[in-house]
């Protein structure tokens, strides 16, 4: 469990906590997310059961908000043990991305299903569904007015609906291809590397801030916190904005404890 504890780990769940409230939260929940993240890591020379109630908090937080926005798969990459992370912040350019959803009759014209993307296979995806690589459908956009239009359309509403686009995206490198080449699988930040293109007048050398993580073979040892089985119940349910009010009435008390 100690792994939990690592710095670059929880920068990443912070960040993605923090892109996914940004919307939704006043600024005054962010200051309360440091303090757990701060927990969590000074937790890092004790044993295993402080551990798991230091970074219990922010790690229900973060399974839920993985939950509710439908990336449980996020959740568990970036909680592996096998899985290290490392913050580019000089950027990756977007032509070595490969996008992880689907752009309306883009791929559908193309029989490409982005949404079902295996990272553990990118030399597949790049041989056999081009299409979902930034750097074709950029290509594309050139020459296809249709394609083109529809990538202004997302951009602007994506900044409409009042996210940080600058922050920077999550994404697994893909395993499967030379370092000379290196692609990368996008974990979270569709949105942003696709506001990117469009921003950047689709120049796909552009490049975005991002952490990377590098996973050897299938994810393992990862953290499920304890408060999931509720948390699952509820999304069945559909009761999302129960839970978001929760989140932050949790975030918002300094003496209870995340078990939502």
């Amino acid at each position: 469990m100690r792994h939990l504890t690592q710095e670059n780990r929880l920068e990443v769940i912070k960040t993605y906590i923090y892109h996914e409230l940004s919307s939704l939260t006043p600024n005054s929940i962010f200051p309360k997310i440091d303090n757990l993240v701060n927990e969590c890591k000074s937790a890092k020379n004790s044993n295993d059961n402080i551990i798991i109630e230091k970074c219990k908090e922010i790690y229900d937080l973060f399974y839920g908000l993985s939950l509710i926005y439908k990336r449980k798969f996020i959740a568990r990459e970036v909680t592996a043990e096998t899985c290290e992370w490392n913050y580019y912040g000089d950027g990756i350019p977007l032509k070595k991305l490969i996008l992880t959803t689907n752009i309306d009759s883009y791929t559908e014209k193309n029989s490409c299903n982005c949404q079902k993307i295996n990272w553990m296979k990118c030399q597949a995806i790049i041989q056999s569904c081009n299409t979902c690589l930034i750097k074709t459908i950029a290509a594309n956009a050139l020459s296809d007015n249709s394609l083109k239009n529809t990538l202004i359309n997302n951009g602007k509403n994506y900044c409409k609906k009042g996210r940080n686009i600058d922050d920077p995206i999550i994404v697994i490198k893909c395993p499967d291809i030379p370092d000379f080449y290196d692609f990368y699988v996008i974990l979270d930040g569709n949105g942003r590397a696709l506001y990117k293109l469009y921003d950047k007048n689709f120049n796909s050398s552009e490049k975005i801030p991002a952490y990377v993580g590098e996973c050897k073979g299938n994810p393992k040892n990862f953290y499920v916190p304890e408060g999931m089985y509720h948390f699952i119940e509820e999304i069945k349910n559909g009761n999302y904005a129960e839970i978001i009010n929760k989140i932050i009435e949790i975030l918002n008390k300094s003496t209870e404890k995340a078990k939502p």
